[in-house]
């Protein structure tokens, strides 16, 4: 997805250019860190739906992704033995589709949303 690819290379930048500028005038530096890979993982699934309605999308779509997102199962292998199967209730499905969607909104939350 280019916005979230065009986010993260701005993120860098400018995380480069802060650091560059700290050091040039000799402060101190405190920089997060954000696990891109990680960000939809706990947040509440009707939380989700709150940001895609914030965002302007139609009320049918959110609905057709509140479709796919609920009744969700997965089960765990280790080694030969398969897990039964239990519900995931929280974040998305590891490989869903929408995470770079959700990845994207939610990362551009603080900033102020898309304009």
């Amino acid at each position: 997805m280019t916005i979230l690819n065009d986010y993260a290379t701005n993120y860098i930048l400018y995380n480069f250019i802060c650091l560059e500028k700290k050091i040039e005038y000799n402060e101190a530096v405190h920089q997060p860190f954000i696990d891109f890979k990680k960000d939809c993982d706990s947040i509440r699934r009707e939380d989700l739906c709150n940001i895609l309605i914030e965002f302007g999308v139609s009320k049918k779509l959110v609905s057709l992704i509140k479709m796919c997102l609920t009744e969700t199962y997965s089960r765990v292998r280790v080694g030969k033995n398969l897990s039964d199967m239990f519900p995931i209730r929280n974040g998305l499905k590891q490989g869903d589709a929408l995470s770079p969607l959700f990845s994207t909104l939610l990362l551009s939350m603080p900033l102020g949303g898309f304009r």
